[in-house]
């Protein structure tokens, strides 16, 4: 039988798409950084339940890394979902715009 803390741990309604990605691979944070280039202790807080204050969003040079990695799995908007922020990605031409910086 599955160990009941270890499921709840990976509940979907607490843990980002992006950990769950690791657990079904059966990737550490160890291996996860060798993949992605990236320091264990990162992978280890972007992989923290959206309510943990220690959670952080990577870049997202690392983002685009990680969508194409896991092969389209983790897409940019997992990130930022459970956040109740809309992911809109925006060329550097148009992120003034987007931002309204520059408008009177």
């Amino acid at each position: 039988m599955p160990d009941p803390v270890a499921l709840a741990a990976h509940s979907p309604l607490q843990r980002i798409k992006f950990d769950r990605w690791m657990f079904d691979h059966g990737l550490d944070n160890i291996a996860c950084a060798e993949l992605l280039g990236a320091h264990p202790m990162s992978v280890g807080r972007w992989r923290k339940p959206y309510d943990d204050p220690a959670r952080r969003i990577p870049h997202a040079d690392m983002i685009h890394k990680i969508t194409l990695i896991s092969a389209g799995q983790v897409q940019p908007e997992d990130w930022y979902r459970a956040c109740g922020v809309r992911y809109v990605p925006v060329s550097p031409s148009e992120a003034p715009a987007a931002l309204g910086v520059g408008r009177p």
